[in-house]
């Protein structure tokens, strides 16, 4: 894929012979139509396949995440496309013949500001609740008390996710979050800061799975 870095034409989108013109929030790119062939794949180009069909499904429920909190260092990058390689180089396990997807490695959100430290969370599933806790790090560098708290939550099962976006924020250490929309069932959590003004963000941190 090529970045256009000025047309004399003006803004292009769409598909020409055997070109596909996209406009991202980085600039105008190009690339080479995809060519189908009924040639089966090698087992390498299988596993390659596989691969990626693991991490898009990961991916698609969290596009509005990387999309506003992922902000690769890369200017010329969106933030799905940096996510998508990072998790197919960093994010994957290999077991049996199989990929899957490693949460520990996995990354929601990126950027320069300070990642949450020391984070604890212990789940209430009676009353449906997970409190949270973290060091108050403002006064370490790429950190500030007004660093907003975003928490993201997956379930495997169902398929569903939510986000936090409210009140707390990095100089709190602390927040009990009543999880309403939980049906029983497990959800991995990751939790980050992030300044929506400025448009910056803390590397995700992973927390774990909780039954709540």
């Amino acid at each position: 894929m090529a970045r256009i870095v000025k047309s004399p034409i003006g803004e292009l989108s769409g598909k020409a012979g055997g070109l596909v013109f996209k406009t991202g929030k980085n600039g105008n790119y190009v690339s080479s139509l995809p060519v189908h062939t009924n040639k089966k794949p090698s087992p390498v180009q299988q596993l390659q396949r596989d691969k990626m069909t693991v991490v898009m499904e990961f991916m698609r429920p969290f596009q509005w995440a990387f999309r506003e909190y992922y902000f690769p260092f890369q200017q010329n990058k969106s933030g799905f496309h940096a996510a998508k390689s990072y998790h197919l180089k960093e994010a994957l396990k290999f077991e049996d013949g199989i990929y899957s997807i490693h949460y520990p490695k996995t990354q929601l959100t990126y950027g320069d500001l300070r990642i949450i430290e020391n984070l604890e969370v212990e789940a209430d599933a009676v009353n449906k609740s997970l409190k949270f806790k973290w060091k108050d790090n403002s006064d370490q560098s790429m950190a500030y008390p007004e660093d907003a708290l975003l928490l993201l939550f997956y379930s495997e099962k169902s398929k569903s996710r939510f986000f936090y976006l409210q009140e707390a924020r990095r100089s709190d250490g602390v927040l009990e979050y009543n999880v309403k929309s939980s049906n029983g069932d497990a959800y991995h959590v990751w939790a980050s800061f992030y300044q929506a003004d400025m448009q910056r963000a803390s590397p995700s941190v992973y927390a774990g799975c909780f039954v709540v």
